[in-house]
């Protein structure tokens, strides 16, 4: 897809509230489309801020989700060694 036809993706899926549910790389493509100077034409000066903190905004919690995510994992991953080391080190007192 070319800047402009992202621009009007964009427009279409903050219209339709699409926005939040949409995946970090469609994001990614949005906020490099916005960089291009169709974007400001095609907003105009009073929306093209607003657009651009909302995909902003949306970018942010999309990497925070996948952070969460990833956290989640490490957090089970040191509770199974915590309780293996445990079970380890109880093993070790009772022989």
């Amino acid at each position: 897809m070319g800047p402009t036809a992202d621009l009007e993706a964009l427009q279409q899926s903050i219209n339709s509230g699409a926005i939040s549910t949409l995946p970090t790389s469609r994001l990614e493509q949005f906020s490099v489309a916005l960089c291009h100077s169709q974007a400001y034409t095609l907003f105009g000066e009073r929306q093209f801020p607003q657009i651009c903190e909302t995909v902003r905004l949306h970018l942010l919690r999309s990497h925070i989700t996948d952070l969460n995510e990833k956290n989640a994992l490490t957090q089970k991953l040191v509770i199974a060694l915590t309780i293996a080391s445990l079970i380890g080190t109880a093993i070790q007192l009772f022989l």
